[in-house]
């Protein structure tokens, strides 16, 4: 079965139609894309899985009626305190040399779907790709979710900006700041210090901040937490920060 007539099944959730919509050829390369069974030594990331499949077993009985809210969370609170370290479950795996994913479960959630679905249409790493680590699958729920206008060249824009700031962090620096730059000169701002004021590093609206002695130049560290604040900014309607991703995105 390839991915797309794997995904017929998610056909009544919003999601999928807004994806469809808005990533037509993301959603047309999954059939280029092979579902195979799973396999044990998939699971590559599992880390005391049978916390996670004990509390969705809990979680099953409170969502049928079968235990009640305060037996519910006596029982996650049971669970949580006898352990002890990480605790992940492998939901999904991509093959991207070949366009082959596999999945734990026939249904699995919708986006671990267009996580390894992403990881062959764009051939990225989850240091670039994943949401777990600010990448390319953040502004894609953004933009299904109605934060963000773009499309699958917005995700790749973006993806590549990353990489750059881990190759070229002095680049990625001035890329932010011409941006920082032209916004805050069309407010009539003018000799600062770029996106580390911008981004708040420096506080806007303080006079009596030394733009002079602001740095230009932030470590590749502060350049990325600037930009996973720009997405959370987004996420929570911040306009301070959608008049930026909206500048540095298009």
């Amino acid at each position: 079965m390839n991915l797309k007539e794997f995904m017929k099944k998610y056909e009544s959730l919003k999601e999928f139609q807004i994806f469809k919509e808005k990533f037509p050829e993301m959603y047309e390369f999954s059939k280029y894309v092979e579902v195979i069974p799973w396999q044990d030594d998939f699971a590559i990331a599992d880390k005391n899985p049978e916390v996670l499949e004990e509390l969705e077993f809990y979680e099953t009985l409170y969502q049928n009626g079968m235990i009640d809210e305060k037996e519910y969370e006596r029982l996650r609170e049971k669970v949580w305190k006898k352990t002890s370290g990480i605790v992940s479950k492998t939901m999904g795996i991509a093959f991207t040399d070949d366009n082959v994913v596999s999945f734990r479960s026939q249904r699995p959630p919708f986006w671990v779907v267009v996580h390894e679905l992403g990881h062959c249409y764009f051939k990225e790493p989850d240091p670039v790709w994943s949401s777990v680590y600010g990448g390319g699958e953040s502004v894609l729920w953004l933009i299904v979710k109605g934060h963000l206008e773009g499309n699958e060249e917005t995700v790749r824009r973006y993806m590549d900006f990353l990489k750059l700031t881990y190759e070229n962090p002095k680049k990625a620096n001035e890329v932010l700041n011409e941006v920082a730059r032209k916004l805050l000169e069309d407010k009539g701002v003018k000799n600062f210090a770029g996106f580390c004021l911008y981004s708040g590093y420096v506080p806007m609206g303080v006079k009596t901040v030394n733009y002079e002695e602001a740095p230009d130049y932030l470590s590749k560290e502060a350049l990325l937490m600037g930009v996973v604040n720009m997405i959370e900014g987004i996420r929570w309607n911040d306009p301070f920060w959608e008049r930026f991703a909206k500048e540095f995105l298009k």
